[in-house]
């Protein structure tokens, strides 16, 4: 592997991992059309799948390579203000915000910087959205 930033390394992660999810999104693309209270909570379900997912491809992708690293997760997960963030609620779904704000302080011991992990769910949301205006949910 080219040597390379663990931010640039967890960026492509998370695109990798964001797009192999996709069909998460499609699959459930009547719930986000829908505009019936009971659906939008749905949304927030279905939501939090797929940031889940996204989470343990990059999870388990990174593990081969910072094995000792990774296992700092679990505490990590527990108390997400270690990271140098509060807010970050893994229970209702672990955005590419939280994952790269936790993954980004389990490898270098350093809180990412806000931009780096606002970047993150921003690449994350940019394939969400692409999915959604595919099938004419803005319109």
């Amino acid at each position: 592997m080219p040597d390379i930033s663990i931010k640039e390394l967890l960026y492509r992660e998370i695109t990798i991992a964001s797009e192999k999810n996709a069909n998460i999104i499609s699959d459930n693309i009547k719930v986000y059309k829908s505009a019936d209270e009971e659906s939008r909570k749905e949304i927030y379900a279905v939501t939090a799948r797929y940031y889940n997912a996204v989470a343990n491809n990059v999870i388990d992708s990174l593990e081969k390579t910072y094995p000792l690293e990774i296992q700092k997760l679990d505490y990590l997960l527990d108390n997400t203000e270690e990271c140098g963030y509060t807010g970050i609620e893994p229970e209702e779904g672990l955005s590419a915000f939280g994952l790269f704000a936790i993954l980004y302080y389990a490898i270098t011991e350093e809180t990412a910087l806000m931009e780096d992990a606002e970047y993150a769910i921003g690449l994350q949301h940019e394939i969400m959205n692409s999915i959604l205006h595919q099938f004419d949910v803005f319109t």
